[in-house]
């Protein structure tokens, strides 16, 4: 609540429209569907600058009884893994897991559309119309830098925003591919770490990232600093010029 009321920083729509319900309940004679449209609006419009989803294909979490996604709904695809996964005992695997638990319901995805875990790691999939991609994917890795922070850093993580028009069911496929993909490119090797191991500032984030398919301010929702890097990478059966926003300095925000 006092991230919401005290931040500069926009809120998770989902935070927010948790609050606008609970605070409806204390106002006699308060219309919530009202209010949360209301709220909603001014919402879309404080995250107005953000580049990557215009505001008019923002949506609202569904009301009771809605259970559809648009068909041109942005793809989010995310993936948490170990650095070196041989070494990490069970118990940290199993943290890990129940860490992404965690983080999902932080975005107010309980139930993503594709979720697989392994040793390794875990890979999700959601249709991201509750707030700005960004946005959803920076309160998922704060999320995880949160629950690991007395760490070193031993987990990656990327984020890859799908933009092909497509039928949706397919279009998540093909975002989870490329973003398996792009996870493994031997070119990324080098920027995975730059986020020093011997961070000693109070608020830094532990987790190497790398962002990929989002506009030239992807950062703008991110904690620490982000390097743009263009690489010539593996790309459904040819070559591609892809470029990807590594995190460079994690303890301040942008």
């Amino acid at each position: 609540m006092h991230d919401v009321f005290a931040s500069t920083r926009v809120p998770a729509w989902g935070l927010l429209q948790v609050l606008v319900e609970a605070l409806v309940e204390t106002a006699p004679g308060a219309d919530l569907k009202a209010e949360e449209a209301r709220l909603h609006a001014l919402w879309l419009a404080a995250s107005a600058s953000e580049p990557e989803q215009p505001a008019a294909q923002q949506h609202p979490l569904p009301g009771p009884g809605e259970d559809h996604v648009p068909n041109d709904a942005p793809i989010l695809a995310m993936r948490v893994a170990w650095e070196s996964p041989a070494v990490v005992e069970v118990k940290r695997r199993r943290a890990l897991r129940a860490c992404v638990t965690k983080a999902l319901e932080d975005v107010g995805y309980s139930d993503p559309d594709y979720r697989r875990d392994g040793s390794a790691g875990s890979t999700i999939a959601i249709a991201a119309t509750q707030e700005h991609p960004s946005l959803t994917a920076s309160v998922f890795l704060e999320a995880v830098d949160y629950e690991f922070a007395q760490s070193p850093p031993q987990l990656r993580f990327m984020a890859h925003l799908a933009a092909t028009a497509r039928q949706r069911t397919h279009r998540i496929g093909e975002a989870v591919a490329d973003l398996e993909t792009f996870f493994e490119v031997e070119q990324l090797e080098p920027y995975w770490l730059q986020v020093s191991r011997y961070d000693s500032y109070p608020h830094s984030r532990p987790t190497g990232a790398v962002l990929h398919g989002f506009g030239i301010r992807p950062h703008a929702d991110f904690w620490g600093e982000w390097t743009e890097q263009v690489l010539e990478v593996p790309y459904r059966g040819g070559t591609y010029d892809a470029t990807f926003w590594c995190r460079t300095r994690s303890d301040i925000p942008f």
